[in-house]
């Protein structure tokens, strides 16, 4: 694919020959880091990092459950281009998150081993 809205610079690839209405898994490449991503049979999102599409938030995987809530059968129609499109600013979004953690992870361990113990006014 050429082109750059996937969160490695792909684009969704429309696809004809998938069925199912949940998203259904499939490793790129051989490599069992970069997963296919397909819903239905209108939207691949292709190479997403494994990191980022099992980021959770509140213990659901984010993407993962955006796409549960737009199926076929709950809407009565496919995504649309635009939907398409905010999946795809998801997963680059989820990326950016992936890569900070490491640091916002130091820089919370940082803080907190630097804090003032305060003391309750009860004196425990």
């Amino acid at each position: 694919m050429q082109g750059g809205a996937g969160p490695t610079g792909e684009t969704p690839v429309f696809l004809s020959d998938q069925t199912g209405e949940t998203p259904v898994l499939h490793l790129s490449g051989g490599t069992p880091d970069l997963l296919d991503i397909y819903l239905n049979d209108r939207a691949c999102w292709r190479h997403v990092p494994r990191p980022v599409w099992e980021y959770t938030i509140g213990g659901y995987q984010v993407i993962k459950k955006w796409l549960s809530h737009r199926g076929k059968e709950l809407l009565g129609r496919g995504l649309t281009p635009d939907e398409v499109r905010y999946v795809t600013e998801m997963a680059r979004r989820l990326a950016a998150l992936v890569a900070l953690q490491p640091a916002l992870d130091d820089n919370y361990r940082r803080i907190t081993a630097d804090t003032h113990p305060w003391s309750r006014r009860d004196g425990k």
